[in-house]
């Protein structure tokens, strides 16, 4: 029997960094917000979601090949899998954000 490991929430956002979690976090809050005061704002608010999670990526896997190359290429492979899951879990959340978004301009469309 194959079991899959349940991470919690808090858990994920300090696995992906504190500070990219939090930025993305507060988009997300304002996403709600906007949703509900300004329905406008909903697309750009996913969109910026999206590019600040890939920015943060990119910024992320140019520091740990900058630690790579300080090391001399000696470096755990655990160590190197687990800076790959901190970013893919930024991007992962970017994207959720981005198709909260997606939902919410259709659910707004089909109010209107």
């Amino acid at each position: 029997m194959i079991t899959i490991p349940i991470i919690a929430f808090n858990q994920l956002l300090f696995h992906g960094g504190i500070l990219p979690m939090v930025i993305l976090t507060v988009l997300l809050v304002l996403l709600f917000l906007s949703a509900w005061k300004a329905p406008n704002w909903v697309k750009e608010i996913g969109l910026a979601a999206l590019a600040v999670s890939v920015l943060l990526q990119a910024g992320v896997w140019i520091h740990s090949i900058d630690a790579i190359l300080q090391c001399d290429g000696n470096i755990s492979p655990l160590l190197l899998w687990n800076g790959a899951l901190s970013t893919l879990i930024v991007i992962a959340y970017g994207i959720v954000i981005y198709l909260i978004s997606l939902v919410l301009r259709i659910v707004n469309k089909a109010r209107i």
